[in-house]
């Protein structure tokens, strides 16, 4: 859900932008992302196209997506190589002593996790700094995302680019309702694996509570507006 993130923090920015130089009509935004970086360009145009309908100075701007090429250094022969191609094992002289200098320009700003069996995980993890939020997985925490997923998909405002995986997740879901009708996915009784539908109204949840928020984790990412 980082690429809805992404699209909403853009759009506030040249907004901002608009209004401080008083432009009526913005033709084109140009977004610099990592190549490895984990998002997504064809969701990102998809959440693009359904958002700046909602915006007067940019109904018709079209997004530019440039990419961030990925470059690893090699710590033996000291050269660089592309990471797409070659992956971790240098082409000049066979070593895997390499890491990623470029490309992967994108900062996580928390990482929600289910608290079962994850007290070594969130440890680490919060060794590492990141900033972990942990998330229940009962009818108080599961139930608001859930429906609000539900509402998204009815209303044909999610777009998931055809994900097999998360497809097949979605179609395993059985949904438990508990007499007060708070709904949340029950693993128990769902036919298959059900992770990444569960991940996805996690992050939704989170993302819904920063709406609003006047930091971004792209407040220092390379965003470029022509």
């Amino acid at each position: 859900m980082h690429e809805m993130g992404t699209v909403m923090y853009v759009i506030r920015a040249v907004n901002e932008v608009c209004e401080q130089n008083k432009l009526s009509k913005v033709a084109s935004v140009t977004l610099e992302i990592g190549e490895v970086s984990g998002i997504i360009p064809e969701y990102i145009q998809n959440f693009w196209h359904w958002a700046v309908t909602k915006e007067k100075c940019l109904r018709d701007a079209e997004l530019i997506i440039e990419p961030i090429k990925a470059v690893t250094r090699c710590g033996n022969c000291g050269k660089t190589y592309e990471t797409v191609k070659y992956a971790k094992v240098c082409p000049h002289c066979g070593s895997e002593n390499t890491w990623l200098e470029t490309g992967n320009e994108y900062n996580i700003k928390e990482i929600a996790y289910d608290r079962w069996g994850a007290v070594q995980m969130s440890q680490d993890l919060a060794d590492a700094g990141f900033t972990i939020v942990p998330f229940g997985q009962g009818f108080k925490d599961m139930s608001p995302p859930t429906k609000e997923l539900m509402k998204l998909v009815l209303e044909g405002r999610i777009a998931h680019g055809g994900n097999a995986p998360l497809r097949w997740m979605m179609d395993n879901i059985y949904v438990r309702t508990d007499p007060a009708g708070n709904i949340k996915p029950d693993k128990e009784k769902s036919t298959e694996r059900i992770d990444g539908a569960v991940a996805t109204i996690m992050a939704l949840d989170r993302a819904i509570r920063h709406q609003g928020s006047d930091e971004s984790v792209y407040d220092s990412r390379g965003l470029l507006f022509v």
